[in-house]
């Protein structure tokens, strides 16, 4: 007798967003498609009917996690990300003392 081949359990498109929706994944069916036609997630199709496995759907979310740096580490010091310096006082507006009171000048204004 053959070896028995494991079936998957699978959803149809619309269980599937129900499914992600309901696990605090908000996508919609037309999200899903897009996703399908761009290659971002992987589907059994037979005929026109597209199916997720659990798998493809936990791939498809792992692939929209988005992993934040953390500031905490105690090598940031070392590596140069730590605080920003103060910029250097600079001239305001890029405006020379002569700039300056050229422009009072034609104001009628005293510096």
């Amino acid at each position: 007798m053959g070896d028995v081949v494991r079936v998957p359990e699978v959803y149809s498109e619309r269980d599937a967003v129900e499914r992600l929706c309901r696990a605090g994944f908000k996508v919609s069916e037309r999200e899903m498609r897009e996703a399908r036609h761009a290659g971002e997630i992987d589907y059994y199709q037979r005929g026109r009917r597209f199916w997720y496995s659990e798998a493809q759907l936990a791939a498809f979310v792992a692939r929209h996690e988005v992993v934040s740096c953390r500031n905490d580490s105690s090598n940031s010091g070392d590596n140069g990300s730590g605080q920003s310096p103060e910029p250097e006082p600079s001239t305001d507006s890029g405006m020379t003392p002569e700039h300056a009171r050229l422009v009072a000048e034609v104001l009628g204004q005293r510096i």
